[in-house]
């Protein structure tokens, strides 16, 4: 998939990552997001909320650390 918009606030988590089209299924959600052996994400769901299109959503790896007190060890 490609990114459309990143750093946004949807349903109140921010910097999170809307792809341009769904792709996923259900139970998908805390699943990674990476290319190659980068880790860029992990899967939160589809949102609605920000554009009214109906978008993939990932939390950033980079800010697991503010969000969630953890990291991710490479």
């Amino acid at each position: 998939d490609t990114v459309k918009y990143v750093n946004v606030t949807v349903g109140g988590f921010g910097r999170q990552v809307l792809m341009k089209v769904v792709n996923s299924g259900g139970g998908d959600s805390g699943g990674p997001w990476y290319w190659g052996g980068t880790a860029y994400g992990i899967h939160y769901g589809v949102s609605t909320g920000y554009d009214g299109y109906a978008r993939n959503l990932f939390s950033q790896t980079r800010y697991s650390d503010e969000a969630l007190g953890v990291y991710v060890r490479y």
